[in-house]
C-alpha cells in the first residue's frame, strides 16, 4: 500500500488525535477565562498578570500528563496499524481496538513502551545536537552559517520520525526483544541516509506550506478570543498556536508519519546491518548506549 493510502485508510485515529487536542484546548480556554475572571477580582494589571502565570503552570501540568498517557497510547495504536499495513497491505480491522492490542502484546505495559519511545527519542536528540556542534565549528566560513541553518531544517525533518519509524519496527520485527529491534531501527535509519533525506527534501514543501496555513488560523482565532472574549492578548498568543499545532499534529504530522514509516519499512528487509554502527552510536549517544544495554539487560520487561 502507497503511504497516503495509509494515511487516508487509518483516518479514524487523525480524528481522534484532533478531537483529544482540542478538547484539551477548549479546556485550556475555560481556564484562562476563569482564570482572568477571578485575576480581575484582584486587580486590573498585579491580578491579570497572577492569573496568567497561574493559568500557564495549570495548563503546563495537564498537557505533560495528556501527552504522556493519551496521546503516546493513540500515537502507539496508530503507528501498530500502519505497520501492519505496510507489511501486509490492507489496513486492520476494527483498526483502534486492533492497534491497542498490538501495543498490549508487544510491550505488555505502556510503561515499557513510552521508555522505549523516550530513549529512541532522547538518542536522536543528541544525535542531532552533535550536528549542531558540527555545524557551529565551521562558522568562521563566510556564508556557512545560513547553509548550517537550512541544513538543520533538513535534518529537523529527517530525524524527527526516527523513533515513530523504530517503534513500527518493533510491530513487524516480532520474533525478538522489542529494545534490540529499537536499536535496530536506528541503525537501519542511519544506515540509508540517502534515501531518507530525499524524504526530507519533499516533505519540507508540505511542512512549509502548512506552516503559512498554520499561521493564518492562528492568527485569526487570537483576534477572535481577544475581540470576542476579551481574553488578554499573550493569553490568546498562546492558544492560538496551541490550535494551530493541534490541527499540526492531528493531520500534518501524521502524514509525514506514515510516508517515512512506509519507506522505512521498505528498505527495512534490504539493509544488512553494520557491526560499526552500533558502535559509533553508542560512542555519540549515551542514550542509544543505553537502549543497547537494555537490549541484552532487560529482556524479561518486554514481550
Amino acid at each position: 500500500m502507497k503511504a497516503k493510502d495509509i494515511w487516508l485508510g487509518t483516518m479514524k485515529f487523525n480524528w481522534i488525535k484532533l478531537g483529544v487536542g482540542l478538547g484539551f484546548d477548549l479546556v485550556a480556554l475555560i481556564l484562562l477565562i476563569v482564570f482572568c475572571a477571578i485575576g480581575a477580582v484582584i486587580g486590573e494589571f498585579i491580578g491579570a498578570y497572577v492569573a496568567f502565570l497561574v493559568w500557564g503552570f495549570t495548563v503546563f501540568k495537564l498537557y505533560h500528563v495528556v501527552s504522556d498517557y493519551v496521546s503516546y497510547m493513540i500515537k502507539s495504536a496508530h503507528i501498530a496499524c500502519m505497520a501492519v499495513a505496510v507489511q501486509e497491505g490492507k489496513i486492520p480491522e476494527n483498526m483502534v481496538e486492533t492497534g491497542a492490542q498490538l501495543v498490549k502484546e508487544r510491550f505488555v505495559s505502556s510503561n515499557v513502551y513510552i521508555g522505549v519511545d523516550k530513549l529512541v527519542g532522547g538518542a536522536v536528540g543528541q544525535l542531532q545536537r552533535t550536528v549542531g556542534k558540527i555545524g557551529g565549528f565551521l562558522d568562521f566560513i563566510p556564508g556557512m552559517d545560513n547553509a548550517v541553518e537550512i541544513l538543520q531544517k533538513f535534518i529537523g525533518i529527517f530525524l524527527g520520525y526516527v523513533d515513530e519509524c523504530c517503534l513500527g519496527y518493533t510491530f513487524v520485527n516480532k520474533d525478538q526483544n522489542a529494545w534490540k529491534s529499537a536499536c535496530d531501527g536506528v541503525c537501519i535509519y542511519f544506515q540509508n541516509v540517502k534515501t531518507f533525506l530525499k524524504e526530507a527534501v519533499k516533505i519540507t514543501f508540505i511542512v512549509m506550506v502548512f506552516t503559512t496555513v498554520v499561521a493564518i488560523i492562528a492568527m485569526l482565532l487570537m483576534l477572535g478570543l481577544v475581540g470576542i472574549f476579551n481574553v488578554p492578548s499573550l493569553g490568546a498568543v498562546v492558544l492560538g498556536i496551541m490550535v494551530a499545532l493541534t490541527l499540526k499534529e492531528a493531520f500534518v504530522d501524521s502524514y509525514i508519519m506514515c510516508q517515512m514509516l512506509t519507506v522505512f519499512l521498505q528498505v527495512a528487509p534490504q539493509t544488512e546491518l553494520s557491526v560499526d554502527v552500533y558502535g559509533k552510536l553508542c560512542g555519540l549517544s549515551s542514550k542509544f548506549k543505553e537502549m543497547w544495554q537494555n537490549a541484552g539487560l532487560q529482556n524479561q520487561d518486554v514481550a
